[in-house]
């Protein structure tokens, strides 16, 4: 399935989006390398534009980033 994960920052502003295949959401949220400039939390939609998910960078950072 293909997700799509948006970065926003504090004010809900969109910083960035990139769609990654993946069998789960939080699958697709290891596939993220790095966070963007500014973005404070990380929304998952899935292939049907439903939100699937939502986590903050910190979070991310800590305990699903890529090593």
């Amino acid at each position: 399935m293909t997700y799509t994960l948006r970065q926003l920052d504090s004010s809900g502003t969109l910083v960035d989006e990139k769609r990654v295949n993946a069998h789960s959401y939080h699958a697709a949220l290891r596939q993220l390398k790095d966070a963007a400039d500014g973005a404070e939390k990380i929304e998952v939609y899935n292939g049907e534009n439903e939100k699937a998910g939502e986590i903050s960078v910190e979070y991310w950072a800590t305990r699903l980033r890529q090593r």
